[in-house]
């Protein structure tokens, strides 16, 4: 902020961020502000980032959407004013605005909605993540919150996922120190809650920088009888692959005659095979978990077809072997 001479205190930060199972997609930030402006009204209001917010849209709790100025004339606006107060605290101010280290928003608010003295007031910002906070499959984030007040983390879980993985650091020195999981906890630097669609994180006032990483998993009941499926049909086709080739040698480890009814039916159990390994799919209804895992169902496909041309690991031909026994030869 610019200082206590925009008269705005800030009571509290909510930041809101939307999901794939991949990366966060879009970001919204809500600012609880008061005036602490003995008298008069204010008009302008100054919020300072770290980074740029791509497609900001500023509405207040009633909806109405406030202007917000250029860059080139929130830098006029900075000279102006350090030709008139000529501090070292603004000129840093102006070099890290000019030198992109900080990111200054100056909202203009509407003439019939000047903020008046001790009025408080919601303001909604949204704007698209452009960053790709991963480190492998998990998601990487600053929450850092060196602030005279609480900045809540409220993460909406992709349907169908849960959050986990919640892992945090301190850094020093700038390296990831003191890891522990922020899953459950109740003291220290932050407050964790859990509920069906949203993760929260509360970072208390006046904290250390803290980094935290997470990342999501599907919901068991959706992925649990598909799963349990590749499981049946890959030990199915398995266990078709060992009868072929264990007849093939002469070794029967079950029946006989059940062997060879099941060989002579290797078109149809192949078929069997690869259409439930195409067809059972369909049953996640979620696009993204159904992509995520769709590669999995190509293993019982590879071994139906590894049964149904006889390919025997060892380098012989079942088929061959098993109609040559067949023939009595």
């Amino acid at each position: 902020m610019m200082g206590n001479e925009q008269f705005i205190e800030i009571l509290r930060v909510r930041n809101f961020l939307e999901h794939n199972h991949k990366q966060i997609t879009n970001i919204e930030s809500e600012f609880t502000i008061t005036s602490n402006k003995k008298n008069g009204t204010i008009d302008n209001i100054f919020l300072t980032f770290h980074n740029f917010l791509p497609n900001l849209k500023i509405v207040d709790s009633e909806g109405t959407e406030y202007p917000i100025m250029s860059n080139t004339d929130t830098k006029m606006l900075l000279e102006i004013m350090q030709e008139k107060n000529d501090s070292e605290e603004l000129a840093r101010l102006i070099q890290d605005v000019k030198g992109r280290k900080i990111f200054l928003i100056w909202i203009k608010i509407p003439p019939n909605k000047k903020l008046l003295s001790n009025e408080t007031r919601i303001l909604h910002l949204y704007f698209d993540n452009t960053k790709i906070n991963k480190s492998g499959k998990r998601i990487l984030l600053d929450v850092s919150s060196n602030l005279s007040f609480p900045v809540f983390w409220i993460f909406k879980k992709p349907t169908d996922y849960n959050i986990t993985n919640q892992i945090s650091y301190t850094v020093k020195d700038e390296k990831l120190t003191n890891k522990k999981s922020w899953k459950n906890t109740r003291d220290g630097s932050f407050y964790y809650a859990d509920t069906e669609r949203t993760s929260t994180l509360l970072v208390k006032p006046n904290q250390d920088k803290l980094i935290i990483s997470y990342s999501f998993k599907p919901k068991a009941s959706i992925i649990m009888l598909p799963m349990t499926s590749i499981v049946l049909l890959v030990s199915f086709s398995s266990f078709l692959i060992v009868v072929q080739n264990s007849a093939a040698y002469g070794w029967y480890w079950i029946s006989p005659s059940l062997a060879e009814n099941l060989l002579e039916r290797k078109i149809e159990l192949s078929l069997f095979i690869v259409s439930l390994s195409l067809i059972i799919p369909k049953f996640i209804v979620n696009a993204e978990i159904r992509h995520s895992y769709f590669w999995l169902w190509f293993v019982p496909i590879v071994l139906a077809i590894v049964f149904f041309f006889g390919i025997d690991f060892n380098g012989i031909n079942a088929n061959e072997t098993l109609v040559a026994s067949y023939n009595g030869q």
